[in-house]
């Protein structure tokens, strides 16, 4: 009986020693679970702060510009403001500089200067607020822009006579707008003939473009040529340019615009 007993004995203990050793093991793979689902979660909690801090970094930095002001001089400028809309820039503004007559040097619509907050200078890598102040200046023809400044003028002169002619005291000072000026004239005249002269001395180089003589008085004519469109460009800004002066000067510039077609 006692040889029973105590293999029973014996029997419960393994029972109850299995049973600890079950109890113990779920315990630690409980623990461990717990662990690895904490330190999961603080990988993820720091993935994201980390993405936030860059996005804010971003955002105080700026953005880049799509390219150097060297790399953007010279293209077309509806081309240079795709490129700063698609970067993100959005107060872009554009002036014309009407400094075409013949298109040789640049085509219309060439970008002449790019500035970033009054920068001309900027490369790539210098970062932005989207809202800076982008100034493009681009190339255009001097025609394009006479005929709206012709009107401007032709109005304020027209807006000046009805002023003039209102006022009886002032009504000997009426300007005559169907008056074109003897000094008016002989400019406009010298202006064209000088151009007549031009086109034949391009034709005659063009057809000898080695000819010594004919080198030899290019820099010459092109100096001339220079001057002449300063003086043409003063009389534009004339105040007292009446409406037929107006017309004329349209008129002159439009014959020497297709004379020089003949060479450009």
């Amino acid at each position: 009986m006692k040889g029973m007993e105590s293999a029973k004995g014996r029997i419960m203990k393994r029972i109850i020693a299995c049973t600890l050793t079950g109890v113990l093991a779920l315990g630690m793979v409980g623990c461990g679970s717990g662990k690895s689902a904490k330190s999961d979660q603080a990988v993820e909690e720091a993935k994201t702060e980390a993405s936030q801090g860059e996005e804010k970094k971003d955002e105080a930095e700026g953005i880049k510009m799509p390219a150097p002001a060297s790399k953007l001089k010279g293209k077309q400028y509806e081309d240079v403001v795709t490129q700063l809309e698609e970067a993100g820039f959005t107060n872009i503004k554009l002036k014309e500089d009407a400094d075409l007559t013949t298109g040789w040097l640049h085509d219309d619509g060439e970008v002449s200067s790019v500035s970033v907050n009054g920068d001309d200078e900027f490369d790539a890598d210098t970062p932005y607020k989207p809202d800076s102040k982008i100034l493009i200046v681009y190339h255009t023809f001097a025609e394009k822009t006479e005929k709206d400044e012709a009107s401007k003028s032709k109005e304020k002169k027209e807006e000046s006579t009805s002023q003039k002619q209102s006022d009886e005291s002032d009504a000997k000072e009426s300007v005559d707008e169907s008056a074109i000026r003897p000094e008016f004239q002989e400019a406009m005249d010298s202006y064209e003939a000088f151009f007549d002269e031009y086109v034949d001395y391009m034709k005659s180089y063009q057809n000898d473009p080695t000819n010594a003589e004919l080198l030899m008085g290019l820099s010459d004519m092109m100096a001339k040529e220079s001057e002449m469109l300063k003086e043409f460009d003063d009389w534009e800004n004339d105040e007292d340019m009446t409406t037929a002066e107006a017309a004329y000067y349209l008129e002159v510039q439009s014959r020497v615009t297709a004379k020089l077609a003949e060479v450009a």
